[in-house]
């Protein structure tokens, strides 16, 4: 090898020699040239994955009753979006049909309530009825009952007695009777106005739940889609379970990659070397950084 270098280079003089001789008897003056000492840039390429150093995942909605969802709507990988942009939407067919239960059921007991409130009014107003006309019979009876008594018999008088305390007593009972019935009525009410406000809820929950079937961008950036435990990524009609990481919304102002680099030209790396980096979805936008660690 030495010998070949050697031979090589006695070529090269003999070459230069000749070249400056031919220039000299020409006439011609030499080219010159300034020679600098530098480093040699050699590329290497890198192979490996992108992440960003902080990164908001997308999914499912929480909906309570639903794990499994469907996909329905996706934004194209590596597109640009901004926040509150559409990028990921499931198929609301199960919230449909559980919104439209709720719904006739929330129908149904508005009906039972309002009528269930409309025999509450006539049977209270039966019952203040009954007892005023109760209160006018005790009022009769105390009259009779305070009559001068020698002006009847005594048996009169004694009747008259008994009459007074029968109706007391049937004005007592009808008040006990109408009260504990009132009591009852207003708690069968308070109970169907409660099931108005439960399926009002559910219908409030279901009603949010289907228009989340959407999920926005939480920031703006690239939609980077999320490969699972094979490696592998959802496309549309693919089922997701609630724990599921559809797409992901880096922060690409902080980005951090892990490349693999062939082991004859890993000895070149160092810490700080600057370095580009490409997407497969955008392989005409290069990001620039640094190497920062070399394992």
């Amino acid at each position: 090898m030495k010998r070949l270098l050697m031979i090589l280079s006695g070529v090269l003089g003999l070459g230069l020699v000749a070249w400056w001789t031919i220039s000299a008897v020409s006439g011609e003056a030499p080219i010159t040239a300034t020679v600098d000492r530098g480093p040699v840039i050699i590329g290497a390429e890198v192979t490996g994955t992108l992440r960003a150093v902080e990164s908001v995942s997308v999914g499912p909605p929480l909906v309570p009753g639903i794990w499994q969802y469907k996909l329905a709507m996706m934004a194209p990988e590596g597109e640009s979006v901004q926040k509150g942009q559409p990028v990921v939407g499931f198929d609301p067919s199960e919230i449909r049909e559980k919104l439209r239960k709720r719904r006739n059921d929330l129908e149904r007991a508005m009906k039972e309530a309002e009528k269930s409130g409309v025999d509450h009014e006539v049977r209270t107003a039966d019952d203040e009825l009954a007892l005023a006309e109760a209160e006018a019979g005790l009022r009769k009876a105390r009259l009779a009952a305070a009559r001068p008594s020698e002006l009847f018999s005594s048996i009169e008088l004694e009747k008259a007695r008994l009459d007074l305390e029968l109706a007391e007593l049937n004005v007592d009972n009808l008040r006990r009777r109408i009260e504990a019935s009132h009591r009852a009525r207003e708690a069968e009410l308070a109970a169907l106005e409660s099931e108005v406000r439960h399926h009002q809820n559910r219908v409030a929950v279901l009603t949010d739940a289907e228009r989340r079937m959407v999920r926005p961008a939480p920031r703006d950036g690239l939609v980077i889609y999320v490969t699972d435990w094979r490696q592998q990524k959802k496309k549309l009609g693919d089922s997701c379970w609630i724990s599921d990481r559809v797409v992901e919304i880096p922060d690409l102002s902080r980005m951090m990659a892990h490349g693999f680099i062939e082991e004859a030209l890993s000895g070149q790396l160092r810490e700080g070397l600057p370095v580009s980096i490409r997407l497969d979805a955008h392989l005409d936008v290069p990001i620039s950084g640094h190497v920062t660690r070399v394992v």
